[in-house]
């Protein structure tokens, strides 16, 4: 009886210490919840091991803190290059085009996606028991908060800081070189079907921003979505504004872009009286710096804009 009553003791024990220790292992098991741009909390593994990125920013951001990849988003010739040591992480398609029987195959414990291109991949990863962080990384302000949270989530909060110090002293020596008086400017962003007029919220709009040039679309924004990124040009209204600069943001192939240009507003006699038309100071500006997020090379953007914007700086 008294080895019996040894043994039930003991193993009321065990199972007491065990059900005291559960809950802590798995809390410490389940990582950390953090809030990602689509406002979703999404609970992260504490120490990440198989993350994929599917947006080219983000594989950006992620390089920029150091944190490992089992896969990535396919990178066009034309866009902003892989960074170095990420060349050979296997390919999981194209952003608009991401293949998902390769994304599962690599079995990630976390997936980091473009909050404004795949949003629509979210429910599909959570399905198969993926944690997926939905984020922004188009103007300077989200690219920075994206930063932070990467860092935080890799727990590389030293990688992080030093890739935001960075690139708050490389603007602030583009900014301290900057004449008082500034330009005033107009974005138009061309594609084969339209030319409309960018926002403060898309990139050139956000790069415009921090270099203080007064964009002449700040009114319509006060109409607007605050993250509308383009509205509808009107030449009525362009006209009106005069601007001193326009700045051409452009997706699609070159003849058919001068071709949607020289249709909407070459051929209306309004754009050749155009201030900016008249000096020739209508800048192309390039697809890898501002139609693709520049992340941590958002000075390298603002340092182009500013060379246009004042002609004979060198930054």
């Amino acid at each position: 009886m008294g080895r019996k009553l040894l043994c039930m003791v003991m193993t009321v024990l065990l199972v007491c210490l065990c059900a005291g220790c559960g809950p802590q292992d798995k809390t410490a098991a389940s990582g950390r919840q953090v809030t990602d741009a689509l406002g979703r909390t999404v609970t992260v593994p504490a120490a990440p091991q198989r993350v994929v990125a599917l947006s080219t920013s983000l594989v950006d951001l992620t390089a920029a803190v150091q944190g490992d990849l089992m896969g990535r988003s396919s990178v066009r010739a034309a866009d902003a290059s892989v960074p170095k040591g990420y060349e050979d992480v296997p390919e999981m398609g194209p952003v608009y085009s991401v293949n998902m029987e390769k994304v599962l195959a690599v079995q990630p414990d976390l997936v980091l996606v473009s909050a404004t291109q795949q949003s629509k991949l979210v429910p599909v990863l959570e399905q198969n028991g993926i944690a997926v962080l939905a984020l922004k990384t188009k103007t300077y302000d989200e690219v920075r908060h994206t930063l932070d949270l990467l860092g935080t989530v890799y727990g590389h909060q030293a990688e992080a800081r030093d890739a935001l110090q960075s690139m708050e002293q490389r603007l602030t020596q583009i900014k301290g070189a900057l004449p008082a008086e500034k330009p005033r400017i107009a974005i138009l962003h061309a594609t084969a079907k339209s030319v409309t007029l960018e926002l403060p919220h898309s990139i050139a709009g956000s790069t415009a921003d921090i270099l203080g040039l007064p964009n002449i679309a700040a009114e319509v924004t006060e109409q607007t979505g605050a993250d509308m990124e383009t509205v509808p040009l009107s030449l009525e209204f362009l006209t009106a504004q005069n601007p001193d600069i326009l700045f051409v943001t452009s997706m699609g192939k070159a003849d058919q872009i001068e071709a949607r240009l020289q249709e909407d507003l070459a051929a209306n006699p309004a754009w050749s009286n155009l201030k900016a038309v008249q000096t020739g100071r209508v800048y192309i500006l390039p697809e890898n710096l501002f139609l693709l997020s520049p992340g941590v090379h958002y000075p390298d953007a603002a340092a182009y804009m500013a060379e246009k914007a004042f002609p004979g700086l060198s930054l």
